[in-house]
């Protein structure tokens, strides 16, 4: 074999490898991902089976299960404002305070 065709399937072995490794690396974060979803769900789950028949919302159930809430600005018109409530472990965390205090 000449050097030339030995250098091409080693070039051709690199890129290959490079890419299966990332592809390997997106697998391990999608999986992590998955699995923390899951026990998030399983958490979330867990908390709300705690209050299970619970007649009136108490100030720790909000602190176990609401992660914020946001309440559009009330433009002066006779239309409900929109309440948006962010649960935790299901729902995003609040990362920018700011936007959330502007609405």
């Amino acid at each position: 074999m000449s050097d030339k065709i030995c250098s091409d399937f080693l070039v051709k072995y690199q890129q290959e490898k490079e890419e299966l490794q990332r592809e390997l690396n997106d697998l391990i974060r999608r999986t992590e991902t998955a699995s923390k979803d899951e026990q998030d769900v399983d958490e979330y789950i867990r908390r709300l089976k705690s209050y299970a028949g619970a007649e009136t919302l108490t100030r720790q159930m909000c602190i176990d299960l609401i992660e914020y809430i946001t309440i559009d600005k009330y433009q002066g018109k006779k239309v409900p404002r929109d309440i948006h409530i962010y649960y935790k472990l299901i729902d995003k965390p609040l990362t920018d305070r700011k936007n959330a205090l502007a609405k």
